[in-house]
């Protein structure tokens, strides 16, 4: 006998949303690390926040994909199309703010942004 169910199989949605999760801590946890360590290692902090943006990029491609190719979604498909969205602007928003301290020449790094910077990544 077929055996029917109502609840949507496609799994890689889960894993994809995780992924970008992770790569957002991982940004905002170098965003920290370049506030707390600047002047040192500047320029490697923010190739580095350069390089997790990208994978931010191609995360959302990934997912946005996936919907496109996917008949019946985990979740509403409007919502789950601004949740990748909304993932990969923190990474863009994270991006922008570590280009900046390092291109426009940033003397010191002031108490307030590196408590700011705590508050994108509060496990520090």
């Amino acid at each position: 006998m077929a055996r029917l169910t109502l609840t949507p199989q496609k799994r890689e949605f889960f894993g994809l949303y995780n992924r970008s999760a992770e790569n957002i801590v991982a940004i905002a946890e170098l965003l920290v690390e370049l506030l707390d360590r600047f002047p040192d290692g500047a320029g490697d902090f923010g190739r580095q926040v350069k390089e997790l943006e990208h994978r931010g990029d191609e995360l959302t491609y990934e997912l946005v994909d996936l919907l496109n190719r996917t008949f019946v979604t985990p979740f509403d498909r409007d919502d789950m199309y601004r949740l990748a969205g909304a993932l990969d602007d923190i990474c863009d928003h994270i991006d922008e703010a570590a280009g900046r301290i390092v291109s426009y020449g940033v003397g010191e790094i002031r108490l307030q942004a590196r408590e700011q910077a705590n508050v994108v990544c509060p496990s520090r």
